[in-house]
């Protein structure tokens, strides 16, 4: 199953921004534990894992910055460890243009809005938290 993750902010919800970080990154922890339960049983069963796609637009691109030294990126190991496992991380090239971070990119692609509607389009599940 191709499941593709569509992120429009950096938060998750529409509380306290500090909340909606710590739910963010609490989600995909779980989505990349999820992800390599599945992995694993599918290499048990010799079935073919498909590659998940996380999709970040709008201020969910934040979440792929570098950081200066002094502040760590809150997401950038997790996004790390999905990308790593085989996860396709695309950022929206319109988003990365209006927040001027063409060179401050740390995990992922940058892409067109014609590749992620397809993507979006072509998902057994879409997941929009």
């Amino acid at each position: 199953m191709k499941e593709v993750i569509v992120l429009k902010s950096n938060v998750m919800g529409d509380g306290p921004s500090e909340l909606g970080e710590l739910l963010l990154q609490n989600f995909l922890s779980t989505f990349h534990y999820l992800h390599s339960l599945l992995e694993t049983s599918k290499q048990e069963t010799s079935e073919k894992l498909s590659t998940s796609t996380i999709i970040l637009y709008n201020t969910a691109v934040l979440i792929a910055l570098k950081h200066e030294e002094e502040e760590k990126n809150k997401f950038y190991e997790i996004l790390e460890k999905l990308h790593s496992k085989g996860v396709e991380i695309i950022l929206c090239a319109t988003c990365v243009k209006y927040f001027d971070l063409e060179n401050k990119i740390l995990v992922g692609r940058i892409s067109n809005m014609r590749e992620i509607v397809e993507k979006m389009r072509s998902a057994n599940k879409l997941i929009t938290p």
